[in-house]
């Protein structure tokens, strides 16, 4: 559907994204760094095994900065729904979702913030 118009992931985008996952996984399992709800394992032949809704997720996250990297003159927007923490420091709010910015800023702008508060109090105060 859109493949003529921005770049979709490749068979071996998605295979890369979930080796990549599963090397940080092994690294933060050694670590004692798992997250809550994450289900990492070693299993009897000493390869690592994840499973579960927050692997899925961090997997997607990761095809997601795939999509977000290979197009770099699209603008990009996210409802979230689960935390995808590489866009932390790119989310701006915007209306009930929120904008990936291309580069992070510490702080929110004041025109930013006076937008937002001006969206929710006419939601909330109608």
């Amino acid at each position: 559907m859109y493949g003529p118009k921005i770049y979709v992931p490749t068979d071996d985008d998605s295979r890369d994204c979930f080796n990549a996952f599963l090397q940080d996984a092994q690294k933060r399992l050694q670590n004692h760094q798992i997250k809550p709800g994450e289900d990492v394992r070693t299993n009897a032949n000493g390869q690592i095994q994840v499973s579960g809704q927050i692997a899925v997720m961090e997997i997607n996250g990761l095809i997601a900065k795939v999509i977000f990297d290979k197009n770099p003159q699209k603008e990009f927007y996210v409802e979230e729904s689960f935390p995808l923490d590489w866009m932390y420091p790119l989310i701006e709010p915007h209306c009930l979702i929120f904008k990936i910015n291309r580069e992070s800023a510490a702080t929110l702008s004041e025109e930013i913030l006076k937008r937002d508060h001006d969206f929710w109090e006419k939601h909330v105060h109608p």
